[in-house]
């Protein structure tokens, strides 16, 4: 079973961070992935992998450098980056690459 296949038939979008506890620009994008996992829990899912311990899906993503973040529409690749983020460039790749508005809960 791929790790994707249990966002079938899910509405909401899935941003996910791959990273490592060891890496600089991890640590500074970390904090902005969950203020978007806060900020917008009802309008899109979140989930931070560490692919220390996740090599498996690190390695289906296709995951060479680290940070790198996903956005999923169901189970299609809608956006991806590697790299950090500033949160208002997050959120606006984010409503481009899903063509929702994100709206602060």
């Amino acid at each position: 079973m791929a790790y994707t296949d249990q966002f079938k038939g899910k509405k909401q979008p899935i941003l996910i961070q791959f990273y490592a506890d060891w890496c600089p620009p991890c640590r500074m994008l970390s904090p902005i992935v969950k203020e978007v996992a806060e900020t917008y829990a009802d309008q899109i899912t979140v989930e931070q992998i560490n692919v220390d311990t996740n090599q498996d899906i690190a390695a289906e993503f296709g995951v060479r450098s680290i940070p790198a973040m996903f956005v999923l529409q169901e189970t299609n690749i809608a956006w991806q980056h590697v790299g950090y983020m500033p949160l208002s460039e997050l959120t606006r790749s984010i409503e481009h690459s899903t063509h929702i508005t994100l709206t602060r809960s």
